[in-house]
């Protein structure tokens, strides 16, 4: 793993995180952890460079395609390629949750402002929107055409969410209700 401070474009720390190749890497919205993956997934504690991992936990099945941390950094989800989507607890080192999301691989996860919801894109197409406390889905939204590759909350109040698909469509959803607000008139990158 390679971590540069993009202000001065320096390289700032250089590691052997895993054994292979990286699928995955997040920063905590603090920037006090650096979550990687591969088969595994790890944590260690960024702002002491610390040399061993402070959690490993298993990954998802045939690999881990996406991490996200909530915004107060205590939670991490992980989504694979096996449909599921872990929660793991930094404050209790294990993992607290799993949910079956997708038919397909889980290409995306996001946390909304307040921490209470998870998005999840698909291989498939489906988008979900999960309620954390209850632990199920809330409402589900199709509007791309093949995968959604990558999925977003819009600052700064999360209200909306944005979606990049294999269509080459990026879409903005109503994250409440589960409506499309509009098609942005653009194209994702090939």
């Amino acid at each position: 793993v390679k971590v540069w401070d993009m202000r001065d474009r320096t390289l700032v720390d250089d590691q052997e995180a895993h054994d292979g190749p990286i699928s995955k890497v997040a920063f905590s919205p603090d920037g006090l952890f650096l979550a990687t993956a591969m088969n595994d997934i790890k944590v260690w504690k960024w702002k002491e460079k610390a040399a061993e991992p402070l959690h490993i936990w298993p990954g998802h099945a045939a690999g881990t395609h996406d991490l996200a941390f909530n915004k107060n950094g205590d939670l991490l989800a992980s989504g694979g390629r096996d449909g599921l989507i872990r929660v793991h607890s930094l404050n209790s080192e294990k993992q607290e949750f799993t949910l079956n999301a997708h038919q397909l691989f889980v290409t995306s996860v996001a946390f909304n402002r307040d921490g209470d919801r998870l998005a999840s894109a698909g291989r498939e197409g489906d988008m979900h929107v999960w309620d954390l406390k209850e632990r199920r889905r809330l409402f589900t939204v199709h509007g791309h055409s093949g995968a959604v590759w990558d999925l977003a909350y819009m600052p700064p109040d999360g209200s909306r969410l944005v979606s990049a698909g294999q269509d080459f469509q990026v879409r903005v959803w109503d994250a409440k209700a589960g409506q499309e607000a509009r098609a942005l008139p653009f194209r994702a990158a090939e």
